[in-house]
């Protein structure tokens, strides 16, 4: 009895030790191995991609690469911080109000414009079926997918067929849980060294979150959020080609090979992607202008053609 009494009381720190070692352990490993990914960053240079990759012994490790998406890095430039506030001074020159969106874990320097008024709200929803109505969709999400394999990924993530897509090619695509619950309605653009995912407000860093997990230890795939250093805006309307014809775009030569067909044009000197489609069961195109800082530039452009303002209020009456 004795024996037993003395082995208990011996037996007792060795039970509580690995419950006190155990997390302080895991908390230095992984303070480690962010400082050894930031070292990775720092002899890499601001051109590689850095991500967790989960690997076969169930640990994750960080990966650092050049990027291989050819001209990707230069034609996403930024970011632009300053951007969001020039695009804000040209709308409140047309009467812009702008509101707090809640964008959730999405923090984002754009703000949408909420209204232009009572008058040309109206106006924005009439011109949705009658005109041309130009919506600032920039706080909407913008994800880049590259590298060899980006195709096969998307394909094997999302319920679309990705893999049939050329360039200037695009689809909608779903993405899901594993049980087959809906995540986000997203557009898909096949460019010509990367894939444009066009993501609802609030879904996009849950979105490459969800991406970059499984992204497996031998996929050639790159995930980069675009959100910051580029715009995108949506004409609705059954005037919106004329409008685009107006700043020198030639619609017709998007043509209809896919269900959201596009191709690069510039408008004004800024390099831009018209993609046939709005999002909604209306005609109109999306103008995805790859340089943030040409934002103002382009939307001033399409303003001064023609196109009515449109703010969230309007464009959530006319969804």
């Amino acid at each position: 009895r004795g024996v037993t009494f003395m082995f208990s009381i011996f037996a007792v720190p060795f039970q509580i030790l690995p419950s006190f070692i155990g997390p302080n352990l895991c908390r230095a490993r992984t303070d480690l191995a962010c400082w050894r990914s930031a070292e990775i960053i720092k002899r890499a240079g601001p051109s590689c991609f850095v991500s967790h990759r989960r690997v076969f012994s169930g640990k994750r490790v960080f990966v650092a690469r050049k990027s291989t998406t050819g001209d990707a890095p230069r034609r996403w430039s930024g970011p632009y911080s300053s951007a969001a506030e020039d695009i804000k001074l040209a709308q409140e020159s047309s009467g812009a109000v702008f509101g707090q969106e809640d964008l959730g874990d999405d923090k984002s320097h754009w703000t949408p414009a909420v209204s232009y008024g009572k008058d040309k709200d109206r106006d924005a929803v009439r011109g949705c079926y009658e005109g041309a109505t130009l919506f600032d969709r920039s706080h909407w999400g913008r994800i880049s997918v590259g590298d060899e394999d980006r195709q096969r990924f998307l394909h094997n993530q999302s319920t679309n067929d990705i893999l049939a897509l050329k360039a200037n090619q695009g689809c909608e695509t779903v993405f899901v849980t594993n049980t087959a619950r809906t995540l986000d309605l997203a557009e898909v653009y096949v460019l010509e060294s990367e894939v444009l995912l066009h993501v609802s407000p609030r879904r996009r860093t849950y979105i490459a979150k969800l991406l970059d997990k499984y992204i497996f230890f031998n996929d050639r795939v790159t995930i980069a959020d675009r959100t910051e250093n580029t715009a995108s805006f949506t004409l609705v309307g059954p005037h919106s080609a004329q409008l685009l014809q107006a700043v020198g775009v030639d619609v017709a030569s998007i043509g209809s090979s896919s269900p959201l067909p596009h191709a690069p044009f510039t408008i004004l000197g800024a390099s831009v992607i018209i993609a046939a489609g709005t999002g909604l069961s209306l005609p109109g195109y999306h103008v995805f202008v790859t340089d943030a800082a040409q934002a103002a530039t382009v939307w001033t452009a399409l303003v001064g053609a023609g196109a009515t303002c449109g703010g969230t209020k309007a464009w959530e009456e006319v969804r």
